[in-house]
């Protein structure tokens, strides 16, 4: 019976803590994007990626092999 009210209290709690953490980290206005790709742009632009990680992303990619180009899918049999 007291289910409603619980909840309410418990969304009035998170409003209060996302209030807190706004007034911390400063009243920005929230970011919006049209697709994820936007998003992940964003988002990697924000983010320096460790020499270290970069150094084994680097040499990963380098034992791929190669894409076929659009001509050699597209007469594959």
């Amino acid at each position: 019976m007291n289910e409603p009210s619980q909840r309410l209290n418990l969304n009035q709690h998170q409003r209060e803590e996302l209030a807190a953490v706004r007034h911390q980290h400063g009243a920005a206005a929230p970011l919006e994007f049209a697709t994820a790709e936007e998003l992940l742009r964003h988002d990697a632009a924000q983010i320096e990626v460790p020499g270290v990680v970069a150094g084994r992303l680097a040499e990963s990619i380098k034992t791929e092999p190669a894409a076929p180009t659009w001509w050699q899918r597209m007469f594959k049999s």
